[in-house]
């Protein structure tokens, strides 16, 4: 979903975190993920597959980092020793 070809996949450049549900009016299911390493995040549409495997529609990706202030983009965290 986030991944434009291979090298990217490759690179680990794919679907992290997750969550997901099923929106009780229609029925639908959905799955929230983020992008490994980055601010991305996107909204899928869970899909039936052949053989019971589970596709996906994008509905929308959203890059987090846009809504952070300037000051927040230049944050460093440092580890807890």
């Amino acid at each position: 979903m986030f991944s434009t070809g291979q090298e990217q996949v490759n690179e680990q450049h794919t679907a992290y975190g997750l969550a997901a549900w099923t929106h009780e009016a229609s029925g639908r299911s959905y799955a929230l993920v983020s992008r490994r390493g980055r601010t991305s995040i996107a909204l899928l549409e869970l899909t039936p597959g052949a053989g019971g495997a589970v596709g996906y529609r994008k509905i929308r990706t959203l890059d987090l980092s846009a809504l952070l202030l300037p000051a927040a983009r230049r944050l460093v965290v440092a580890p807890v020793r």
